[in-house]
């Protein structure tokens, strides 16, 4: 960034931010495998993401103020609602590294893993919610999205529509057949 105009820097950092900001919006489910240093905007890319699987040799810093930078890529905003504020605060304004340990410890990262199983951990993962039903994933994907920043009665109205459309859904109908036939359902999106 150093030597460009202002300009050109915030033009650049706002397009950037808008992709982190499409990519903490996707429809599908996100997971961040970390298997190594985790900090500044790579600690804000993690946070976007639904699921944080980290091996035991990763290790996280929020690392802004250390280099006399106030955040970018909204990770500020993700850590906060993640882990609160009070705990964002401590973490952003006195930086310093932290085991895998001690990041799931926080809720910042979902599980810890070995470092050898850390792409089949994720695999698994991704396979699990693959397997589930499309449109309900997605469907609850948003109304996690929508929960923190929504009222109640609107997020209530938006969740009441989701819930009757995946009612509706064939997926929904195949659930309850492959329960009601002890058997494992197929979903088509549908």
């Amino acid at each position: 960034m150093r030597g460009d105009s202002i300009a050109a820097d915030t033009a650049r950092l706002r397009q950037v931010s808008s992709t982190l900001h499409r990519f903490h919006h996707l429809p599908q489910v996100t997971i961040a495998a970390i298997d190594g240093a985790c900090a500044g905007a790579g600690l804000s890319l993690a946070a976007a993401a639904d699921f944080r699987i980290a091996s035991d040799r990763a290790v996280f810093n929020t690392a802004f103020v250390n280099a006399a930078l106030s955040g970018d890529l909204g990770g500020i905003w993700l850590i906060t609602k993640l882990l609160g504020g009070a705990k964002a605060r401590e973490l952003f304004l006195t930086p310093g590294k932290l085991t895998a340990q001690a990041a799931l410890d926080l809720g910042l990262v979902t599980t810890v893993t070995g470092t050898a199983s850390l792409h089949a951990d994720t695999l698994d993962l991704a396979h699990r919610l693959a397997s589930s039903a499309p449109l309900a994933v997605r469907a609850m994907k948003q109304n996690l999205l929508q929960a923190s920043t929504t009222s109640l009665s609107d997020y209530l109205l938006a969740e009441v529509d989701r819930m009757v459309q995946c009612f509706h859904s064939g997926d929904a109908h195949e659930a309850a057949d492959a329960f009601l036939n002890k058997r494992v359902p197929s979903f088509t999106g549908r």
